[in-house]
């Protein structure tokens, strides 16, 4: 899904002045949008790589360590318990 912002001032001095400006005016955005759409798809090409990442990563490193902290944990608390005794 895209989306775009635009920030367009128009004078209105007349309604067919007005009609002809806000042609132009989309128009513009139109070219603006054709002529960058090669760099839009590699943003979205990008923001998919980053995303395959981050799923990488967190089943590889994040995971694993909340295991190893859970170990920890609980080796931790066990050894407690037996000095205790």
């Amino acid at each position: 899904m895209s989306s775009y912002s635009v920030e367009a001032i128009l004078k209105a001095t007349g309604a067919s002045k007005f009609a002809s400006d806000f042609r132009i005016a989309s128009q513009s955005v139109g070219d603006f949008e054709k002529r960058h759409q090669s760099s839009f798809d590699k943003m979205r090409a990008v923001g998919g790589k980053m995303k395959s990442v981050g799923k990488t990563l967190t089943t590889a490193v994040t995971l694993p360590l909340v295991g190893i902290g859970a170990a920890v944990m609980s080796t931790g608390a066990k050894f407690s318990d037996q000095m205790s005794k």
